[in-house]
């Protein structure tokens, strides 16, 4: 917060929230930037080819005995949870990325 005060032209003797600070600079939250990043991702996951290295470990399931205790969040959790504040659920928003492929040009288009 300190950098975008200064950005800002305010100290904290002005004493503004930081939610005014981030209003007046234009950032939003970390949090919010990456929520839509993993939901990015996800999609990305969605289209790979399925001999993709990131794909390929996205899918493996690990064989073992799990560590004692409560288990650890999973990454698909947090996508899912992502999605459901904008209103989807975890198969919807794979339909769509699955159906954005379908309508993409293969190649992008030259400047």
């Amino acid at each position: 917060m300190r950098v975008l005060r200064r950005a800002a032209g305010k100290t904290r003797r002005d004493r503004l929230r930081n939610d005014v600070v981030r209003q007046m600079v234009g950032t939003k939250l970390v949090l919010q930037f990456i929520a839509k990043q993993t939901v990015q991702w996800f999609g990305h996951l969605t289209r790979m080819p399925t001999t993709q290295p990131a794909l390929r470990a996205y899918t493996t399931r690990h064989s073992g005995v799990r560590a004692r205790g409560r288990p650890r969040r999973r990454w698909i959790e947090g996508v899912a949870e992502s999605l459901l504040a904008h209103g989807l659920t975890l198969q919807e928003a794979t339909h769509l990325a699955a159906e954005r492929r379908l309508h993409l040009p293969a190649t992008p288009p030259q400047a």
